[in-house]
């Protein structure tokens, strides 16, 4: 994403598992990607998935900037799931859960000899689940009762990344990346 420049639109719809009403499952992902050499790259991804009448939507949004060595970034999504259901006479709006996630980080790589390059990153994650019981009443009026009970547990760690590549010929790279070297742990 750093190296890109310009624009670039995505709208791919995915459509599978056709169930018995004849609806399917429909899932739809805008993203929306821009690269600047100056101001580094930010992108932005919406989703949206249908199955019957259960519908979930997320979002994601990237940025990060790089200076030389360093780069910093920031990256945030989020997810929620309601279902429309007829009880009774009435149709209504009943919320399920909801996930939620932030991270911001910085990296140092550097180059040495003979096409050998490796590079440090540290980040900060906050993750949350909520859970959502209740429900939007629709009253037929244009009016909606609502009875929403939410409740939401966060957690927040540090996490290091370290990454070795070998470059032996121009196109040809082998990298190693070790992952979560400090091994840690979400504690909701």
């Amino acid at each position: 994403l750093a190296y890109g420049g310009g624009a670039q639109w995505a709208l791919p719809t995915l459509r599978h598992r056709s169930n018995r009403l004849g609806l399917g499952d429909v899932a739809d992902m805008l993203s929306i990607a821009h690269n600047d050499a100056n101001l580094g790259a930010a992108e932005f991804a919406l989703m949206e998935r249908f199955e019957g009448e259960n519908v979930r939507l997320g979002a994601s949004a990237l940025t990060a900037y790089r200076n030389g060595n360093w780069a910093v970034g920031a990256y945030a999504q989020g997810m929620a799931e309601f279902v429309l259901q007829d009880i009774g006479t009435q149709r209504m709006w009943i919320f399920g859960y909801g996930l939620d996630a932030t991270s911001y980080g910085a990296a140092y790589g550097d180059t040495l000899d003979n096409g050998l390059a490796w590079g440090v990153q540290a980040g900060w994650l906050k993750a949350g689940m909520g859970r959502t019981k209740g429900y939007m009443r629709d009253e037929g009026d244009g009016t909606f009762t609502r009875s929403l009970h939410h409740r939401t547990n966060h957690a927040t760690v540090w996490i290091l990344n370290v990454g070795l590549m070998y470059e032996p010929a121009e196109r040809v790279r082998v990298g190693l990346v070790g992952r979560n070297i400090n091994s840690p742990t979400l504690r909701f």
